[in-house]
């Protein structure tokens, strides 16, 4: 039995090291100096401190050796680590013991040490065993003679470039590893390198023929500054960003329902554009609403903290969700700019990193006082939300508003006028009835009614300017399947009439008809459907009964008037639903409305009915909420006057039922209740012109936060204050208000303060990896000691330094890697070179690396002629596999069925694709896209089968490669070669070599031949996609090159930026 104490403490539960001693060291064994950080930490990283590290509840034998405090101090049992004495350290006898009860780790554990491992522990402690803080907590430094950079100049700086100085140590390392540094690469090779690089799209000919005419170092500058001053550079950083950022357009959880949020998507574009400093870029997105005077910019900037998913999920537990958000914000925020793993602190302090669970719910503290809610109520626009107006639309705005508090002030002063008369009587009387007419939908729902899509598959439910009958617009249903859209009652009565009579105005769409059509009227004693639709099984198609078909459905591409009697529906009944339906198509409604007979000394009495009953017998809003205690209200308005309790409604009663309900008032009281719907509706109608995105905003009172005990959101522990990690510098308060509690501006500039050594490192780091394809740190989402160490790390602090003092200017960091000799080597690769360095981090040749999804179907467009680049907007849903969101759609959630869209927005960038995270894009999963659901930073690349499958099959890519087919025939009359040699020219930027050009008009020949076999198949091939064959191209020679220039899309080189 192994005895408690120091026999157990390196049991592990570890994670295997990657590359340690291969890649990260540098071979020092033996009389080599032996670094704590480079060569010791990582190995008991792996191995030990999961049991002897900064988790006290799971470490073993009381014993830490992850502080020298700790394993150097002496033990009655003896000493862990004995400095300069190894066989006098019981560590190290435990390593090499044979004995299994001894040994350490022991013979179960994942992670077993290897022997040159052993060997540097023992040269380690031989020569003193030296411990040195993690790398990455160190204060960033800088080498000697580093060339010197803005804002900051010291007399150790060199007057040289940053670009020579990066080559001049990455030459320097990769002559120590033996490499073979490879030459210049081709100048065409190097052009599209550089735009994909730049850009995520291909260069245009005419700038890859420029350069390799002349390829001298000032041509090229001038194409760096270009594609730097391109508005798609902001497109291809922000889609790096957006990864950290988790941005979908959808909840996440539950029903996934749309959430209006890509103006942050269009901001981070703009901010990259715009070359805003990376300081700048993250203060804006943690604190924007708390800077001074906050810009509407500023705010859409805190977007950044709304990117979480949230849910509305019926049975939820706001307080687990609120805790739940603040949690993943808090981990967010740690990861994506100080680099540390913080999630692994939320339910006991960090085993790894000095992170305890007390400084992570400090950090927590910051987020826990959001004022989002819990539940995001499954609508696109969950507050805190702001609408994005321009100067006009404010001005039209802010008259419209003042005209229509004007006109409801003068509504009231009549109606109050008006009830403070005599009181009319609320008994029958014995008048004859008369008729009348009630709208109940017209340019606007009824007051207090809202709108709720039933079946939640709607692709658009609008109230439409454009195609209306009456008034100015109409109501709009479309979809492909059935659809059904309610309009759920308001504060206005609506109530099925005395011989009533229904009227509805329809124009079913000229070119998209649906089958059936039908409208639904639910009241509190029972609901009728009538159906239009040109037989039975049509009627069917929307769940009706042959016998509730009351006509054909109506003409195509014209206004007709719909009447139908209420029958089956009991007079007075209170209406609580409308719904409009249809099955297909597109159709458009307009003035609904019912014609009865009522009898006049009967309305009072009648519509106070109808109005309590449709409220639910619930406090009126804005009402005194003491009038509608007690359950006898009703029958006191039903009794009339001789009630006490009817004689106790008060002025402010009558008046709001005069002002808005009572039909027999004077025409004055009408008219004004009529100019401030009229106004009402203009304000509306231009605000819902205006897009709008989630913000972030605290609560105006600070909720409390605690420590939850093992990450559970009911298990208070102690409270906590907000605050930061003990690791790192102090944080301090922004204004220098010692008074006020710490807010997220002070965590912001804290994330960016110069003394920070986290945030400067992360960030170059993962600009170098975007530029070279792999980082300086490899785990660029982990700077911890489970990370792996830098293989650069000088280099990683003269950039880091650099950054800071230079203003963290982006795009100045981003020219000078791309200006260095190493961005511009031939990426050719030798066996030799494979085997020292695979993974090309010494950068001994030119970075080659798979496009990432988005940039292959963007070339594929880009290089067709077919790519929408227009910028930002909502995101398009573009081609897509069927039944990819209905099998996890909810048939309550508006994005249940996927509804494509045509056009232009079929060709946009894939920055703007719609992502929907329960169901992601299947195109860019399939090449390894992140879901959006959490954070992300690197993508793995992996190789399928299914991704060959997708790039010779997926419409968007043969689309693709007929309109590139079609390019390339309309032009001049050529040979087949010359056709050829244009295809790899737009597709490679360079020519075919002889081989490929005897390979592809071999293909081509054999093409030519089956196709002209089968004519079917070459027609279907001519048209596949949306987009209008060319009239004067043949079908079958555009066949034959769609599927010549499909294979050379489907190159691997092609797909690759080498």
């Amino acid at each position: 039995m192994r005895s408690i104490g120091l026999l157990v403490f390196l049991l592990v539960l570890g994670n295997g090291l990657s590359e340690l001693v291969a890649q990260e060291n540098s071979g020092a064994v033996g009389s080599a100096s032996i670094s704590f950080n480079r060569d010791v930490r990582p190995v008991l990283a792996a191995a030990c401190f999961r049991c002897h590290g900064q988790d006290a509840a799971d470490r073993q034998a009381d014993l830490r050796l992850d502080v020298a405090q700790d394993a150097l101090a002496k033990r009655e049992s003896g000493n862990a680590i004995v400095p300069n004495r190894p066989d006098d350290s019981l560590v190290l006898r435990r390593i090499v013991s044979s004995d299994p009860d001894k040994v350490m780790p022991p013979p179960d554990a994942s992670r077993q040490l290897t022997q040159e491992e052993k060997e540097i522990l023992r040269d380690w402690i031989a020569q003193g065993a030296h411990y040195q803080k993690h790398w990455a907590f160190e204060p960033i430094g800088h080498s000697e003679g580093l060339p010197l950079v803005q804002g900051e100049q010291s007399a150790k700086q060199g007057s040289g470039r940053l670009r020579d100085w990066i080559d001049k140590t990455l030459i320097e390392q990769a002559q120590q590893k033996r490499l073979q540094v490879q030459g210049a690469a081709d100048p065409r090779t190097l052009v599209r390198r550089l735009s994909l690089t730049l850009t995520g799209l291909p260069p245009e000919i005419q700038d890859v023929d420029t350069f390799a005419q002349s390829p001298t170092q000032e041509a090229y500058e001038k194409l760096v500054e270009k594609y730097l001053s391109s508005s798609h550079y902001g497109e291809e950083m922000a889609r790096h960003w957006l990864d950290v950022a988790r941005y979908g357009d959808t909840h996440g959880l539950h029903l996934d329902n749309d959430r209006q949020i890509w103006p942050y998507r269009d901001w981070v574009v703009s901010a990259f554009n715009a070359n805003m400093p990376m300081d700048r870029f993250i203060v804006e997105q943690l604190a924007g609403d708390l800077l001074e005077n906050p810009t509407q910019s500023q705010l859409v900037a805190t977007g950044f903290n709304r990117c979480n998913v949230t849910t509305s999920e019926g049975g939820a537990i706001g307080d687990e969700f609120l805790f739940r958000y603040a949690v993943d914000r808090t981990s967010t925020t740690i990861q994506a700019f100080l680099g540390l793993t913080g999630g692994c602190a939320v339910c006991h302090d960090h085993k790894f990193d000095p992170l305890s669970t007390r400084e992570f719910y400090s950090m927590y503290a910051f987020f826990y006082s959001n004022a989002d809610p819990a539940m995001d109520g499954n609508i696109q626009t969950t507050s805190p939300f702001l609408k994005l107006s321009t100067p006009d639309q404010q001005a039209q705005l802010d008259r419209l508003s003042q005209e229509r508090s004007d006109a409801l002030s003068e509504l009231y002063r009549l109606a109050n006028r008006w009830s403070s008369q005599p009181s009319r009587k609320l008994a029958n009387g014995s008048e004859a009835a008369v008729s009348t007419t009630h709208v109940w939908v017209d340019d606007q729902l009824p007051l207090g009614a809202t709108q709720r899509n039933t079946t939640r598959n709607a692709d658009r439910w609008s109230l439409d300017e454009v195609a209306s009958k009456m008034g100015s617009r109409a109501l709009v249903t479309e979809f492909g399947d059935k659809f059904e859209q309610t309009i759920q009652g308001g504060l206005v009565p609506m109530w099925i009439l005395d011989q009533g009579q229904l009227s509805v105005w329809v124009q079913t769409d000229l070119d998209e008809p649906p089958e059936a059509i039908f409208i639904e009227i639910k009241t509190d004693k029972g609901s009728r459907r009538w159906v239009w639709a040109d037989d039975d099984k049509d009627a069917d198609l929307v769940g009706a009964k042959a016998d509730r078909v009351v006509g054909k459905l109506p003409a195509q591409g014209a206004w007709q008037l719909l009447t139908f009697p209420t029958d089956g529906l009991a007079t007075g009944a209170i209406v609580s639903e409308i719904k409009f339906g249809l099955y297909g198509g597109i159709c458009y409604w307009d003035g609904l409305s019912i014609t009865g007979k009522v009898r006049p000394e009967d309305t009072l009495r009648s519509d106070y009915q109808a109005w309590w009953k449709q409220h639910g017998k619930k406090p009126v809003p804005n009402l005194d909420t003491e009038l509608f205690r007690g359950q006898n209200l009703l029958q006191a308005i039903q009794e009339g006057e001789s009630s006490e309790v009817g004689k106790q409604l008060s002025s402010q009663v009558k008046t709001y039922f005069v002002a808005w309900i009572d039909t027999n008032v004077p025409r004055e009281i009408l008219q004004a209740r009529a100019l401030w719907a009229t106004l009402d509706t203009q304000f509306r109608m231009l605000e819902d012109r205006i897009p709008g995105t989630m913000i972030y905003r605290d609560l105006g009172k600070p909720r409390q936060a605690h420590v939850m005990l093992r990450g559970q959101y009911d298990a208070k522990g102690q409270a906590v204050e907000a605050g930061t990690l003990a690791a790192l510098p102090a944080i301090r308060k922004s204004d220098g208000n010692e008074t006020r509690p710490l807010n997220r501006l002070d965590l912001a500039r804290w994330i960016v303060g110069k003394e920070n050594p986290l945030t400067a490192r992360v960030t170059v780091n993962r600009f170098w990896q975007q530029v070279f394809g792999i980082g300086i740190v490899k785990s660029s989402d982990d700077f911890g000691t489970q990370g792996t160490p830098p293989v650069h790390p000088e280099l990683l602090d003269d950039l880091a330094y650099c950054f800071q003092a230079g203003g963290w200017d982006i795009k100045r960091l981003i020219k000078e890697m791309v200006m260095t000799q190493a961005f511009q080597r031939d990426a050719k690769v030798t066996e030799e070179g494979l085997a020292k360095d695979p993974e090309n981090r010494y950068l001994a040749r030119g970075p080659r690396i798979r496009l990432d999804a988005e940039q292959i179907r963007d070339n594929a467009l880009a290089v067709s002629g077919i790519l929408e680049r227009k910028l930002g907007g909502p995101g398009f849903r573009g081609y897509q596999p069927p039944n990819i969101w209905e099998p996890v759609g909810y048939g309550d959630s508006n994005t249940r069925y996927y509804i494509q869209q045509h056009g232009p927005q079929l060709y946009r960038r894939s920055l703007y694709a719609y992502v929907k995270r329960t169901a992601p894009v299947p195109f860019m999963s399939n090449f390894d896209a992140p879901n959006r659901e959490s954070f992300c930073t690197r993508r793995e690349r992996s190789n399928t089968p299914l991704q060959a499958l997708q790039l010779m099959n997926d419409v968007q890519q043969m689309e693709a490669a007929r309109c590139l087919a079609e390019r390339l025939l309309k032009q001049s009359a050529q040979e087949d070669s010359s056709y050829v040699d244009d295809l790899f020219r737009w597709v490679l930027s360079r020519s075919p070599d002889e081989y490929e050009r005897r390979q592809v008009l071999g293909f081509l020949q054999k093409t030519r031949e089956r196709l002209a076999s089968n004519p079917q198949d070459a027609e279907r091939i001519a048209r596949v996609g949306e987009r209008w064959l060319e009239a004067n191209l043949p079908p079958d020679q555009v066949a034959v090159w769609t599927l010549v220039c499909n294979l050379v899309l489907n190159l691997d080189e092609t797909v690759t930026r080498n």
